[in-house]
């Protein structure tokens, strides 16, 4: 348990660390404040910001350039977003060509969805790994040790 804590922290930090540390268009955004004068409520919202940007990029990367078919689980392979239009909703190409802000939005709408059911799943393996190890530690692990003990203290007396 202490290994997850640690790695929190440090993931904690990272997103602190890259903050304070990196002027970005977030920062512009909020009217570049210096460090005196910033609130706790600016540190919330950046700190949800850049885990956002940290979780949305890569996952938004894995969906349009991962490979073509993995469980036929939505990734595109690099193609245009046309084609990806095309394939999502049975029209053609062209028809998206002439219509992009509409098929941008529809691609967003997917790499959300692609990125909320990625995180539903891992959350829900932590969630039931977490009971595993519960349940292993209190209710095999530490009778099968207090049996020993018992054992052992029985035979030294």
């Amino acid at each position: 348990m202490k290994k997850w804590y640690t790695c929190y922290i440090i993931v904690l930090l990272y997103i602190y660390n890259l903050y304070y540390t990196n002027a970005s268009s977030h920062d512009l955004q909020n009217n570049t404040k210096s460090l005196d004068s910033r609130s706790l409520s600016d540190d919330i919202s950046s700190l949800i910001y850049y885990t956002y940007r940290g979780i949305y990029y890569p996952f938004k990367m894995i969906y349009f350039y991962g490979p073509c078919c993995i469980f036929g689980y939505g990734f595109w392979n690099g193609r245009d977003h046309a084609d990806i239009c095309a394939q999502l909703t049975s029209l053609k190409a062209s028809h998206w060509m002439k219509n992009i802000d509409a098929c941008e939005e529809i691609i967003e709408n997917n790499v959300i969805s692609f990125i909320i059911g990625t995180c539903s799943i891992f959350a829900l393996f932590s969630i039931i790994y977490t009971i595993f190890l519960v349940t292993l530690r209190y209710c095999i692990i530490y009778p099968i040790l207090r049996s020993v003990e018992n054992i052992y203290c029985n035979k030294r007396k």
